[in-house]
């Protein structure tokens, strides 16, 4: 990290070296650091290309580096001013999936240069591998950044089977997932997605089967098959230990919302959170989606009932229940018939 030696590098040399150490899993932040300094330099970051960009911007990420002007440099770089030219119509698939998966990655929502990435993909779509598409869905998606007309192309691109089939389960997974975040409903692509992930020889993490599940129950698309092989998978042991209490609410409303039904499941879940005391700080929406669910499937677990009530009256969840909230729980506990005068009580009060 000699001065004299970063003096010499070039904007593609800190790309190259940023990759390199990101690649390889090695963490140096006093390097990056320098890296990122360098970089910022207007003479080197005038020279930097959309290639240089995303490479950078996605090896920072890939470690973690939340480098905000670095990053903000970057997105200037990439959109011009008025005495440079904007670099976004150089950007491939490859720039544009890994600069958007970048910013989503640190949590940076740079509108301009996401709305520019946006219009970007929408013609060089055909060129872009499954991977890339997931990860910009993804990104998009995490970052909350509206963008219906792509996501359409991108959904009918994948109704093509040999497309969707591409997909390795982590892609699938994200894909659809990003589809639900931002409220796309094109039923073609759950359908094909879905229908890829049946054929793929693989085991669900507990992650997969809480987000798939959420995600068609969002968009309330019944894929009976789908949802089968999910509950299948959640059943086995690793998989259902690995569960936490936001994986349980939303495997479980994501069920209900597509009126999809496993006693055996149901029955699983429960006895996860009553056995292993997951709930202690589990938020409000949570308890009372996971109860939404309960009730909406008709399905009365009494310890869990119980439990769920414990928490809902505690007195951390208090400042946090919403009006919906209150009304799912209560309705759940009316729907199952599982009367809890203490719990009543304490709702009508914070009703008021």
């Amino acid at each position: 990290q000699q001065p004299q030696v970063l003096e010499t590098f070039s904007a593609q040399s800190i790309a190259n070296v940023a990759l390199g150490f990101a690649k390889l899993k090695v963490s140096d932040e006093d390097l990056m650091a320098c890296l990122a300094a360098r970089m910022m330099e207007p003479s080197v970051l005038s020279s930097c290309t959309a290639q240089g960009i995303s490479t950078t911007a996605w090896a920072f990420a890939f470690q973690g580096l939340k480098h905000e002007p670095l990053m903000d440099a970057l997105a200037s770089r990439a959109l011009g001013s008025q005495s440079t030219p904007s670099l976004v119509q150089t950007f491939n698939a490859q720039a544009v999936a890994n600069t958007v998966w970048a910013f989503a990655t640190l949590g940076i929502r740079h509108h301009t240069l996401l709305h520019a990435l946006v219009d970007r993909a929408k013609p060089l779509l055909a060129s872009f591998s499954s991977q890339e598409i997931a990860n910009t869905v993804w990104g998009l998606a995490k970052l909350r950044m509206a963008c219906p007309g792509l996501l359409q192309a991108v959904g009918s691109w994948f109704q093509e089977p040999a497309l969707a089939k591409a997909l390795s389960l982590r892609d699938a997974v994200q894909l659809v997932w990003g589809f639900a975040k931002l409220d796309v409903q094109h039923p073609a692509l759950l359908q094909s997605v879905g229908a890829a992930i049946l054929e793929m020889d693989v085991t669900l993490t507990a992650k997969d089967v809480a987000d798939l599940s959420w995600a068609y129950g969002k968009l309330r698309h019944a894929h009976p098959e789908l949802m089968m092989f999910v509950a299948e998978q959640t059943l086995q042991r690793r998989t259902l230990a690995s569960l936490t209490a936001v994986g349980i609410s939303n495997l479980a409303w994501g069920c209900a919302r597509v009126g999809f039904r496993s006693d055996e499941l149901m029955e699983a879940l429960a006895d996860r959170v009553v056995r292993r005391r997951i709930l202690k700080n589990t938020k409000a929406h949570n308890v009372a989606d996971l109860l939404w669910a309960y009730g909406e499937l008709k399905v009365l677990h009494s310890t869990l009932m119980l439990a769920l009530a414990q928490r809902v009256i505690h007195s951390s969840m208090r400042p946090h229940l919403t009006g919906q909230n209150i009304a799912d729980i209560a309705g759940a506990y009316a729907v199952l018939n599982f009367p809890h005068k203490t719990l009543m009580e304490h709702l009508a009060k914070q009703a008021v």
